[in-house]
């Protein structure tokens, strides 16, 4: 008989060896996230037979959706273990999860899907797309740098913060960071992906956009890039292309829309879906009836 439930402490281990069998993820990143992004409170468990065999967590989160702040859960972490897949088990907890979600008053349930078709079925839609930029580290020396780049860390997270703020600000469903929540998505860059972040200081000597980016597989990594005039994205741009050991294939992600130029190839791809909970009026049927699914942008570092 299987047992719908928000986790407890005690259920800490069985769900993090939930996560270990169906997630190619380190037991580093494993131990950091479970200790600054997991809560019990935030965690809906399916149980049989005093085993833990599924689970998805709800991360409460606030989105500009038309210029206002929406309440949402973004759905992270759904697993099955293996041997219990198929039974319509995940299903149930979304359903669930949709419920908890209307108590806490939340217009909106999001993800970034494994498997699109899957989540379909639940009433979810692509809403935030996303271009991929990908060149070489030498198609980036043509563009003409000013200012100065300087690297930034976690002790500058109120700087990055305005920065977020001026870039994201044209743009609807982005995610409406605070100190709080940005913390951990800094840690994750900085201290698991072992990256690096450079913000760029122009002409008047105000910081006027950065660039986050890490190694991986051979490749130069850029998941977050946000200007405030084309002089900043040029400058970046042209500091990617010494980064490292150089020569390297770089991928740049940017909000859908994004034309970086230079004769730099890029395609826009779905990368997050949405569910409204409201039924009728409010912020969450605006969503579906007239968002520009052209100018959307959303936290790109919620993977």
């Amino acid at each position: 008989m299987s047992h719908i439930r928000f986790a407890v402490p005690a259920d800490t281990e069985q769900i993090k060896n939930i996560w270990r069998v169906c997630f190619n993820d380190s037991e580093a990143f494993l131990d950091w996230n479970f200790s600054r992004n997991y809560s019990p409170e935030n965690t809906l468990l399916c149980e049989m037979n005093g085993k833990i065999v599924s689970d998805l967590q709800m991360i409460p989160y606030a989105l500009s959706i038309g210029g206002a702040p929406a309440g949402a859960d973004y759905i992270s972490g759904a697993a099955t273990l293996p041997e219990y897949r198929g039974r319509g088990i995940m299903g149930e907890l979304l359903r669930r999860s949709f419920e908890e979600s209307r108590r806490r008053g939340h217009e909106l349930s999001f993800l970034v899907p494994a498997r699109a078709e899957f989540y379909e079925k639940f009433g979810y839609k692509f809403y935030w797309f996303r271009r991929k930029h990908s060149c070489n580290q030498a198609d980036l020396r043509g563009f003409e740098s000013s200012g100065n780049m300087e690297p930034l860390g976690l002790g500058n997270i109120d700087a990055l913060l305005r920065l977020y703020r001026a870039f994201a600000g044209p743009y609807d469903g982005y995610a409406l960071r605070t100190r709080e929540n940005f913390r951990p998505v800094l840690e994750d860059h900085l201290w698991i992906s072992n990256g690096e972040i450079f913000a760029h200081r122009g002409s008047g000597g105000e910081l006027d956009g950065y660039v986050m980016y890490y190694f991986y597989n051979g490749k130069l990594m850029v998941n977050e890039i946000a200007w405030l005039n084309a002089a900043a994205l040029h400058s970046m741009l042209f500091h990617i292309s010494g980064a490292g050991s150089g020569g390297l294939p770089v991928e740049i992600i940017t909000p859908a829309g994004v034309d970086l130029c230079g004769g730099i190839a890029s395609e826009t791809l779905p990368f997050a879906m949405a569910k409204p909970l409201s039924e009728v009026g409010g912020k969450a049927l605006w969503l579906f009836t007239f968002g520009n699914t052209h100018q959307n942008f959303v936290n790109l570092l919620l993977e």
